[in-house]
């Protein structure tokens, strides 16, 4: 027995909420770090070894479990749409517009998409906290 099709419509807006919901997360992370560590280069530069790598570590794992979350999601969420599909998505019933855009979405590139968003998030970070002048704006003077 099929799910009933507003049922179904729930699900798959409660999924792209639950996406949008991780992506700001990630996004707001991001942007708090990138501030930090480009207005207050000089505290960055005070953080002793064990800091550096306690940071990356902390980032390292804040964006795996962020981005197996999104994989998931956007997973659960293409499963949901092929479903939604099968059972309701007759020729005719919708317009071309919402066929392309809600019916027959593509939802593949995503893990890709995530994989380089959060990769290059975490390397500007590491770069930044291995390579000081990579974000300086000053000249280090010499110890």
């Amino acid at each position: 027995m099929p799910m009933q099709e507003q049922t179904m419509v729930d699900a798959i807006m409660h999924m792209r909420s639950q996406i949008d919901l991780l992506w700001q997360v990630f996004v707001t992370v991001q942007l708090a770090l990138f501030a930090l560590i480009m207005i207050y280069d000089e505290a960055v530069d005070s953080l002793n070894r064990l800091a550096r790598t306690l940071a990356l570590i902390g980032l390292g794992i804040f964006s795996y479990i962020n981005g197996s979350a999104l994989k998931n999601a956007y997973d659960l969420l293409a499963a949901l749409h092929v479903q939604y599909k099968l059972d309701y998505g007759q020729p005719g019933r919708f317009h071309d517009g919402l066929l392309k855009a809600f019916v027959n979405v593509d939802f593949s590139g995503r893990e890709t998409m995530i994989l380089l968003t959060h990769g290059l998030a975490f390397t500007v970070v590491a770069l930044a906290l291995i390579v000081p002048s990579f974000v300086q704006h000053r000249q280090l003077l010499p110890k």
